[in-house]
């Protein structure tokens, strides 16, 4: 073979693989991911529902029965919890964005060592603009029963919709 024909294979062997010669992050490896970042973000939840439970309670006629009346949170109560809850979905925005954009890897993908890399360079970070489009494509991932993340399942290069939006794939 000639060296049009070296040319040729050399790039069958890296169409579907990842830099480095590493193949695509299955399925399990971005979950386990995902999982170890979202339980960083457990501890603030876990005050919000503290919060709900031993904070300031009010009493108001019950849903059910309007005679009664029934001990809730009170307004400062839900007041505290949101904040808590609104804290911790912005660390997971700016986390993601911050650290896919910058580096390529969250702390979960940097455990599981996969890391979120351009779909054609494949070599160059995504950037902090990209990586906001790719936090907000998960939201359309989560859309029909979280098909857009299953898609990755029978993707040939193991994309979800979110890598897809941004044309990103994680290896």
């Amino acid at each position: 073979m000639g060296a049009a024909g070296s040319a040729v294979e050399s790039s069958d062997r890296v169409v579907g693989g990842a830099p480095g010669g590493r193949s695509f992050a299955g399925f399990g490896a971005r979950l386990g991911a995902a999982i170890i970042d979202w339980l960083l973000l457990v501890p603030i939840t876990v005050v919000a529902w503290i919060v709900l439970a031993a904070g300031p309670k009010t009493d108001r006629a019950c849903s059910f029965n309007a005679v009664r009346t029934c001990r809730g949170p009170s307004g400062a109560a839900w007041g505290m919890a949101s904040s808590s809850g609104l804290r911790a979905s912005s660390g997971r925005f700016s986390t993601s964005a911050w650290m896919d954009g910058r580096t390529g890897q969250t702390l979960g993908k940097r455990v599981v060592s996969i890391r979120v890399v351009d779909a054609y360079n494949r070599q160059r970070r995504s950037g902090v603009g990209r990586a906001i489009g790719r936090y907000f494509g998960r939201i359309i991932s989560s859309f029909a029963g979280y098909l857009g993340f299953l898609w990755m399942l029978w993707d040939p290069n193991k994309q979800t919709w979110h890598d897809k939006m941004v044309n990103e794939r994680t290896s």
